[in-house]
């Protein structure tokens, strides 16, 4: 289907027009140590084999970020995961991305997350190891606390990974810096 065919191309090359709009400078301090990564799906999406991503994810490498593949469907499982799910509920969310929550000592501030969310006019919820709550309606930020062994996660949606940057530098802005 050369249509669809297009669709994907179109899509795989907002995802890297995205990660080139990433500014170094604001997210150095928010990388997870499990890397940082954006994914997107089409409207519609109902499996992860329909999420494009960067394999190997995207890291900070002597102040810039860089990505050592390009973006490609099926590459990402979690995010993937997270997406769909996302997107079953909220269908205008079609990508997402991943960034290290603020810390208050040794854990979340999760206080300091739902502040900004409100502040912003952003839907927030928790999403304990991934799973994203059935009974929202939106979902515009999902905060995944942590766990023994599981690294605490804000994933940061949008409807188009050009947004999905944007709403991403805007949160990063208001968090001030993200504690390490």
């Amino acid at each position: 289907d050369l249509e669809e065919g297009q669709e994907q191309r179109a899509l795989l090359r907002r995802l890297e027009w995205a990660a080139g709009r990433l500014d170094a400078r604001r997210i150095e301090h928010s990388v997870p140590a499990v890397g940082l990564n954006i994914a997107s799906c089409s409207n519609g999406a109902t499996s992860t084999s329909e999420v494009a991503a960067f394999p190997g994810k995207i890291t900070l490498v002597d102040g810039e970020l860089r990505h050592h593949e390009t973006p490609s469907f099926g590459s990402s499982n979690h995010m993937a995961t997270v997406l769909i799910d996302s997107h079953r509920i909220d269908s205008t969310k079609v990508s997402i991305l991943n960034i290290r929550p603020p810390l208050n000592k040794s854990s979340v501030d999760t206080v300091r997350v739902e502040k900004l969310c409100k502040q912003l006019g952003y839907n927030f919820s928790l999403a304990p190891k991934g799973k994203v709550d059935s009974s929202e309606t939106r979902i515009d930020v999902l905060l995944d606390e942590g766990d023994f062994g599981w690294e605490p996660t804000l994933y940061v949606l949008a409807h188009n990974p050009l947004d999905l940057i944007d709403r991403t530098h805007q949160l990063l802005s208001g968090l001030g810096g993200v504690s390490k």
